[in-house]
């Protein structure tokens, strides 16, 4: 069974109730219960993903586009294939039979957990709150925040643990890198350079998760499996960039791709990684 971890929460209650519906839903959908039908458990499965869609999905954008998060269009467009697949199910269900519905409900739990990983932990987690300062803050203490390089490793990222910092430190490093290539007007070939950035930031991340993982094996913590998880679906997400496919749009394209980069490393420090206990 799945549970709705610290890690999974965005932060805004109305869009966590909806998601937490999803990880129900999932469950049921796993829960062997010999009093329902196979059909019956797929109908409502299929009714649950469409309040889920319809009602979560509106829910999310519409935070969004109030926020002006960058995420936006990404999101809309995953919001647009889930909608898709979710009506050839619903096709697909007016004409199976209990017969066959086994292997309908095992497809349908596949599709469930592929959109678990690939979306709401990697890319739901990536919602913006609103900066919200504090009236007690002293005016030194806002300018420094709001002046606060985003590329710096600062004392909220350390985990504790030596090696782990390190890597984290360097990672942050290359993607900022990359940034000031990027923004460097005097540079002729600067989208060869980014793309040699970023390999190495493909090759360093692998041996970062490696080390973690490791590190986590070690002290038997009870959450590797789910960092597997996550570490496997970022690292084919970042293998899986072209820059040679790009060809309009180049630096707008490149600022997206930093700023995922940069909001996925934080966001999972700050919310998954934050966990891992010392030795």
């Amino acid at each position: 069974m799945f549970n709705f971890t610290k890690d999974c929460f965005v932060g805004i209650v109305n869009i966590d109730n909806k998601r937490l519906e999803y990880f129900e839903t999932l469950n049921y959908a796993l829960r062997e219960d010999s009093s329902e039908s196979c059909l019956s458990k797929i109908r409502n499965i299929l009714d649950k993903l469409n309040s889920y869609s319809v009602d979560g999905f509106k829910e999310e954008e519409e935070y969004m586009t109030e926020t002006v998060d960058k995420e936006l269009e990404i999101q809309i467009k995953e919001h647009r294939w889930f909608i898709e697949k979710l009506d050839e199910f619903k096709k697909e269900a007016e004409e199976i039979t209990e017969e066959n519905s086994k292997d309908e409900l095992n497809k349908i739990i596949r599709f469930m957990i592929r959109w678990l990983y690939s979306h709401i932990v990697s890319k739901d987690t990536l919602i913006s709150k609103p900066i919200i300062v504090s009236d007690n803050k002293t005016d030194t203490q806002t300018t420094v925040e709001e002046n606060e390089n985003p590329f710096a490793f600062t004392e909220k990222y350390v985990v504790g643990v030596e090696q782990i910092d390190e890597e984290h430190k360097r990672l942050f490093e290359i993607i900022g890198e990359a940034n000031a290539v990027l923004h460097n007007d005097f540079l002729y070939d600067k989208f060869d350079q980014i793309s040699n950035v970023l390999g190495e930031l493909v090759e360093y991340t692998k041996v970062h998760f490696a080390d973690e993982e490791a590190y986590m094996e070690s002290i038997n913590y009870e959450g590797l499996e789910a960092q597997k998880r996550a570490h496997a679906m970022f690292v084919e997400k970042i293998e899986n960039i072209n820059l040679d496919d790009v060809d309009e749009n180049q630096d707008e394209y490149l600022n997206g791709l930093l700023s995922f980069l940069l909001d996925w490393l934080v966001n999972h420090i700050l919310k998954v990684d934050k966990l891992i206990p010392c030795k």
